[in-house]
């Protein structure tokens, strides 16, 4: 009888679990793994967090933001947020141009982006565009330029129901737990 009972409060204790976790995943925070080195150096391969669904649901999102974003070939991407809605966006002797205006990228690593530009010869922002954006598409790209997989390429714009959370609070490893929101 003991043995049942013991067995029925594990039982209960696993489902709680999992009830709770389903809850946070589908309504707060959305774990998030960074793979790759599109992000660098503001955010570190292997780097693990917790990104707001929560910040999504209640705030505009913004340029500059930084958004898990829903791939169908590649899955879950974490990009900033460059371009908003209707804004035509262009890049072009590494100046970034939004609705023919400059945009001061004051976010990107300066030192790492000089760094590149000396040792390969070339620029850190390839140019392209301009590209017109419709009523719901947002343009991302990653910190690290040159290396980074985002809007540029094929993948394009995206929809805001691609974009499922804002914001990252990295909490792995403990030597670099910030956070990156507006």
């Amino acid at each position: 009888m003991k043995k049942k009972s013991i067995l029925w409060e594990i039982i209960k204790s696993i489902v709680l679990s999992i009830l709770i976790v389903f809850t946070i995943n589908k309504w707060f925070f959305k774990p998030v793994e960074v793979v790759g080195v599109s992000m660098y150096p503001t955010l570190k391969n292997g780097e693990r967090g917790f990104s707001s669904l929560i910040a999504l649901k209640t705030e505009e999102l913004r340029r500059f933001d930084i958004v898990v974003v829903n791939t169908e070939q590649h899955g879950l991407i974490v990009k900033r947020l460059i371009a908003l809605p209707n804004e035509t966006i262009e890049i072009n002797d590494n100046v970034l141009y939004i609705n023919n205006q400059e945009i001061e990228q004051d976010f990107l690593n300066q030192e790492y982006k000089a760094s590149y530009q000396q040792s390969t010869s070339q620029l850190f922002d390839r140019d392209f565009g301009p590209i017109t954006l419709n009523d719901d598409q947002y343009f991302v790209m990653g910190d690290n330029r040159p290396y980074s997989l985002d809007s540029r390429s094929a993948m394009g714009p995206f929809h805001a129901s691609d974009i499922i959370s804002k914001d990252i609070l990295i909490f792995y490893p403990l030597s670099e737990l910030k956070y990156l929101g507006q």
